[in-house]
């Protein structure tokens, strides 16, 4: 199973990946690993965030990162410290024997994906019973733009849109308990944290990037003209993630 990733990976699409760290990015996670875990870190990228989770678990511990890209597994594994390992693989089908992990990680991959269902079936495949799943996703629903003009409003449609036609739910936060619920999951606490990701003016090149390659279709070429208009101004804009901790039940189906 393969899905779009509406993102891409241009420079400023892996340069805001890049930036991401597991101090930041990871917080919710880190306190619940100890020395000697072994966790994979799925949809890991250039591998910024699974190799500050190595750092947490130890030298006895081991931090598998796995991605679709092959790109970012190659930048992943230049960098990656000696208890971590890379692997370009699909978040339906891990490169993992059954309950091999002590943590399923995951950031910004579910909002990408058009079957989550699979992916967490697959998560509780590779947890031991007991195991911790800690995820994050954004929820552009719940994103903060001051001012939210109607030229950011019309930008930030033809971006989901994008999003959509390519597999994605850009509102997948909001929906991360649900789905770990009806995957089986127990013991599972949620937590909004609001964050500023990219400048105002940032997001809007961002976003018009996303869009120049569509201007063959009258509204997506509507949303990339509000774009490059959105450019132009000043604001602020907060995104919302949803982060979840979960727990693998007790199993029979394995």
């Amino acid at each position: 199973m393969t899905d779009g990733y509406a993102p891409g990976w241009a420079a400023d699409a892996v340069g805001m990946m890049t930036a991401r760290s597991a101090p930041d990015r990871a917080e919710f996670a880190l306190g619940m690993l100890s020395n000697g875990d072994r966790v994979i870190d799925v949809g890991c990228g250039p591998g910024t965030i699974t190799a500050g989770l190595a750092r947490a678990i130890g030298s006895t511990g081991r931090a598998i990162g796995v991605d679709a890209q092959l790109s970012q597994i190659q930048a992943a594994t230049a960098a990656a410290p000696e208890s971590a390992a890379f692997a370009v693989a699909s978040a339906y089908a891990l490169p993992l024997a059954d309950q091999s992990v002590d943590m399923y990680f995951s950031h910004a991959l579910y909002e990408h994906l058009s079957r989550p269902d699979k992916a967490l079936a697959e998560a509780r495949r590779v947890m031991r019973d007991g195991g911790i799943l800690a995820v994050a996703a954004s929820d552009w629903s719940r994103a903060e733009f001051s001012p939210r003009t109607d030229d950011v409003s019309e930008a930030m449609s033809g971006h989901y849109r994008l999003r959509r036609e390519a597999g994605g739910d850009p509102f997948a936060g909001g929906q991360l308990a649900a789905w770990a619920r009806a995957a089986g999951f127990i013991g599972i606490t949620e937590h909004t944290r609001m964050r500023v990701d990219l400048g105002y003016r940032e997001l809007a090149a961002y976003v018009a990037k996303r869009l120049e390659n569509r201007l063959d279709d009258p509204q997506l070429r509507n949303a990339y003209a509000a774009a490059i208009r959105w450019t132009q101004y000043d604001g602020v804009v907060v995104q919302c993630w949803t982060e979840i901790v979960a727990h693998s039940s007790m199993r029979t189906d394995i």
